[in-house]
């Protein structure tokens, strides 16, 4: 069974860390706005060069009819502050497909939830039961939030977003007939491949490796992303003539954060001789990972008109610098390690882990839209944004399974394409 959905927990973190970003944006911008007030408004658009003259209505004004001229350069565009809004409906790609347990190995034994302990003649092939190749690309909802302003072709531009997506998939016993290519009659549920570093099955080696068969087995993995900019404006200077495209140049720096939580959930129903009741016992392997991108950041806006309706296109390079960081709780039920051998006792049944990794992650971003002129300053728009971040961190491909020990192991660079559509408006930008 696989599903995907945004909950209402992740939803009110996504609200509040935009929040955040949004608030940061305005003490950044507001003083630099300040010293540039005096010469905010003392050059009207139509005393610029080639420009139309002045209409006999107030172009100020939100709901100021349109002024569609092509009289000389035709309208100028928009001068002042700016502010878009953007609903998303975007998709994040899924980690590349890994076992829920260490690789397919030849392992001469597993261990069914019972307690019960299955030989494999000849040491068969065997693979954990569950991977991640059935999580998907699942459309989700975010928001993108624009304001600065533009004054005599240079200004400020700061930008946030945030979008999250869940995927999960549970199966049980039902799915036991993947597990080994041979005689399986006496495994009875999803199994999970083990390292073996204390020698449990007594192979004598650092190497081996051994299965645990549950009765259910769950993996869920959560991303939620965000992240912010503050770049400077230079808008190129239009020649004189009729619907000559504008042109905005603009550089400087962007943070962006990709986290990602693996959770792995096996259980297992003991017999009688463990528990005289149907207490469920539970293991549970907790793993989440942070990318932190910061660094300077480049990029480009194209914008063209034709009448009321307008093209632009966007796109940004970010060199950005990721500082990772990885945590891990886990649980193994200590009366099921009981199963395993008489001196099991002493291997720990809980651990935290915890790692960091440095990487560069080259990111790029382009935005292709339309829009439709509604009054002289606002506009609606819509359009398609595609985002390619490498060096990123996937958590459920860094878990490395290890009874009393668990861990990472370095398998911290993938790659990240998110992309979808957007819909919104634009209030004088």
């Amino acid at each position: 069974m696989l599903m995907a959905k945004v909950g209402s927990r992740n939803g009110a973190m996504m609200q509040t860390k935009l929040t955040g970003l949004l608030v940061c944006g305005v003490f950044c911008v507001a003083p630099l706005v300040a010293s540039a007030q005096p010469v905010l408004f003392d050059r009207p658009y139509y005393e610029h060069a080639n420009y139309a003259p002045k209409p006999d209505f107030d172009t100020g004004s939100l709901f100021a009819p349109l002024d569609l001229s092509s009289y000389g350069s035709g309208p100028p565009p928009n001068e002042g502050f700016f502010f878009n809004y953007d609903y998303l409906n975007w998709s994040i790609s899924a980690p590349p497909s890994t076992f829920v347990g260490q690789d397919p190995a030849n392992v001469s034994t597993v261990y069914n939830q019972d307690g019960s302990q299955v030989v494999l003649a000849g040491g068969r092939f065997l693979r954990s039961s569950l991977d991640t190749g059935n999580y998907y690309s699942e459309f989700e909802s975010g928001s993108r939030v624009e304001f600065g302003y533009v004054v005599d072709d240079k200004g400020l531009l700061f930008s946030g977003f945030g979008i999250s997506q869940n995927e999960e998939e549970t199966i049980g016993a039902n799915r036991s007939d993947v597990n080994v290519f041979g005689d399986n009659e006496n495994i009875n549920g999803p199994l999970v491949l083990f390292d073996d570093p204390y020698d449990l099955v007594g192979l004598q080696g650092t190497d081996s490796r051994f299965g645990i068969a549950f009765s259910t087995l769950t993996a869920r993995n959560e991303i939620e992303t965000f992240g912010g900019e503050l770049m400077r404006i230079w808008r190129l200077k239009r020649p004189p003539r009729p619907y000559y495209p504008t042109m905005d140049f603009m550089f400087g720096v962007r943070y962006l954060q990709f986290e990602e939580n693996f959770d792995v959930k096996g259980t297992q129903y003991p017999d009688a001789d463990i528990s005289s009741n149907d207490t469920v016992y539970d293991s549970f392997f907790h793993s989440e990972g942070v990318n932190n991108l910061v660094g300077p950041q480049f990029g480009g806006r194209f914008f063209k008109q034709w009448g009321p309706f307008a093209m632009a296109f966007e796109g940004r390079f970010f060199a950005a610098f990721n500082f990772q960081q990885f945590k891990q709780r886990n649980e193994f039920d200590p009366r099921y390690l009981e199963f395993l051998t008489e001196d099991s006792r002493f291997i720990p049944n809980s651990q935290t882990n915890s790692i960091d990794f440095t990487e560069f992650s080259p990111t790029g971003e382009i935005r292709v839209e339309m829009s439709y002129l509604l009054t002289r300053k606002i506009r609606v728009r819509g359009g398609w944004s595609g985002t390619y971040m490498a060096g990123i961190a996937r958590t459920s491909n860094l878990v490395e399974y290890s009874v009393g020990e668990m861990g990472f192991n370095g398998d911290n660079t993938q790659e990240v394409f998110m992309h979808g559509v957007h819909m919104g408006i634009e209030v004088n930008h």
